[in-house]
C-alpha cells in the first residue's frame, strides 16, 4: 500500500467523520425539536387545564351564590335587598378557589420531569454516538500505521536485496 493510497484512506476517513458529525447533528436538533414540541404541548395542556379551572371554579361559584341566596332569602322571608344580594355575590366571585392547582403542579412537575428524561437521553445518544465515532477512528488509525510498517518493512527488505545483489555483482562474490 502506497502513501498515495493512506493520504486517499485519510480523505475518505475524514469525510466519513465529516458525515458522522453531521448526522449527530441533525440527530441533535431532532431531539432539540422533540423538546420544543414537548414545551409547546406542556404550554398548551397548562393553558387548557387554567381555563378549566376558571369555568369550573365559576360555575362552582355561581352555584354556591344561587344557593346561598336561596338560603338567606328562605331564612329572611325574602326581606334581603337586591344591594346585598350583588354584594354577596361579588365578594364570592372575587374569591379564588384552588381546587384544581394541585392538579396543574403535578402535571408541571411531571412534564418537567418528561423534559429532563429527554434531555438526558439525547445527551446519552450523543455521547455514545461520540465514542462510537472515536472507537471507530483509532481503530482506523491503527489500520493505517500497521499497513504502512507492513509497507516499510517490506521497501527496507527489497533496498536489502537490492544492495546485497548490487554488492554481490560489483564484488564478485556473495
Amino acid at each position: 500500500m502506497s502513501i498515495l493510497q493512506l493520504l486517499e484512506d485519510k480523505r475518505s476517513l475524514s469525510e466519513r467523520c465529516d458525515v458522522l458529525h453531521q448526522e449527530l447533528q441533525k440527530n441533535a436538533r431532532k431531539h432539540e425539536e422533540s423538546v420544543r414540541n414537548l414545551e409547546h404541548r406542556h404550554g398548551a395542556e397548562v393553558r387548557r387545564l387554567k381555563s378549566l379551572q376558571e369555568t369550573s371554579t365559576k360555575l362552582r361559584q355561581e352555584k354556591w351564590v344561587d344557593e346561598k341566596t336561596r338560603r338567606i332569602k328562605e331564612q329572611t322571608g325574602g326581606c334581603l335587598n337586591v344591594t346585598s344580594l350583588s354584594l354577596l355575590s361579588s365578594y364570592v366571585r372575587n374569591r379564588p378557589v384552588r381546587g384544581l392547582e394541585p392538579e396543574i403542579q403535578r402535571l408541571m412537575s411531571r412534564h418537567a420531569g418528561e423534559l429532563s428524561d429527554l434531555q438526558a437521553e439525547k445527551d446519552r445518544a450523543l455521547l455514545a454516538q461520540e465514542r462510537e465515532l472515536h472507537q471507530r477512528h483509532v481503530q482506523h488509525i491503527r489500520e493505517i500505521r500497521a499497513l504502512w510498517e507492513e509497507e516499510q518493512h517490506d521497501e527496507w527488505q527489497k533496498e536489502r536485496k537490492s544492495i546485497a545483489q548490487r554488492y554481490c555483482v560489483a564484488g564478485g562474490s556473495c
